[in-house]
């Protein structure tokens, strides 16, 4: 008798699903995460939201934003908010800033010299860096004119976002005084007429604008040219020309767990950055 043997080969087809405890990792405060960037990875119910979710680090059980749709160099999903403040909705600035209510609600640090604001990352690590400010020139704004060039001094007219102690530079958003005009001591290094350059320790990353085309005024507020926005340049000023502005973004040469510090610099009575709006966000 003669007997046909087939050999049947199964394959598996193995189905991989996420465990419950990951379609609820930090959406509730008994199943914290270690970053908004885990959640994002493991928890596939949070793709594309902003809100509010549980993580534990060394210093505690936190609430914090996670933006899992923001997409900054390149990089998607999983930013923790460390700063949000925008006027037009708060009533009250950070730190020692100052609020003014006219011309309109603002920040500003209402002395010479540098006024701070601390912001921290509840032990969260990370490498990447992201962030904007939207603010107006008030008066006599000298771009990186100041003689005080040290990271610890008033190195700019505008603003300095710095990690930890000692200050370790992250972003500038510096403040000249006028697009076209001919101030060359006092303009932004991108102006018509150039002024000084940033010193070295800010490298490239740094954002320089005025709101004036013309003439200062002192302690004007220029309110029809936001800074940094990307716009409002004359011809031959190059200052508008970065892509991205105002937002900004820095990737670390290795992951921290450093808190920040944003601070207001001027070098002369009657001349200010006065903040609208200012983002802060980290991912791991």
């Amino acid at each position: 008798m003669k007997f046909n043997i087939f050999i049947v080969s199964v394959h598996c087809l193995v189905v991989t699903t996420l465990a419950n405890e990951d379609r609820t990792l930090g959406m509730v405060k008994t199943n914290p995460a270690a970053s908004c960037h885990e959640i994002y990875q493991r928890n596939p119910t949070s793709r594309g939201s902003v809100g509010q979710y549980w993580i534990k680090t060394s210093e505690g059980l936190f609430e914090v934003t996670c933006n899992m749709k923001l997409k900054c160099g390149g990089v998607e999903g999983g930013w923790m908010q460390v700063v949000d403040v925008d006027m037009n909705r708060d009533d009250s600035c950070p730190g020692t800033w100052y609020k003014v209510t006219t011309p309109r609600r603002l920040c500003i640090g209402h002395v010479y010299g540098c006024t701070s604001a601390h912001f921290y990352v509840k032990g969260v690590e990370y490498q990447h860096i992201c962030g904007q400010v939207k603010a107006y020139q008030i008066g006599h704004m000298n771009a990186f004119a100041t003689k005080k060039q040290g990271i610890d001094g008033i190195y700019v007219d505008g603003i300095s976002i710095t990690l930890g102690s000692p200050r370790k530079h992250v972003w500038t958003y510096a403040v000249g005084l006028s697009d076209d005009y001919n101030y060359p001591l006092w303009n932004c290094p991108c102006a018509t007429h150039p002024g000084p350059p940033p010193p070295a320790f800010v490298g490239n990353d740094y954002y320089c604008e005025s709101g004036d085309v013309g003439t200062y005024e002192a302690a004007h507020y220029y309110l029809s040219d936001p800074l940094w926005d990307g716009a409002g340049c004359t011809q031959g000023n190059g200052c508008c020309a970065k892509i991205g502005m105002p937002w900004f973004y820095r990737r670390l040469p290795m992951s921290v767990l450093e808190d920040f510090e944003v601070r207001t610099c001027n070098d002369e009575n009657g001349e200010d950055v006065a903040i609208e709006k200012l983002e802060l966000y980290v991912l791991n």
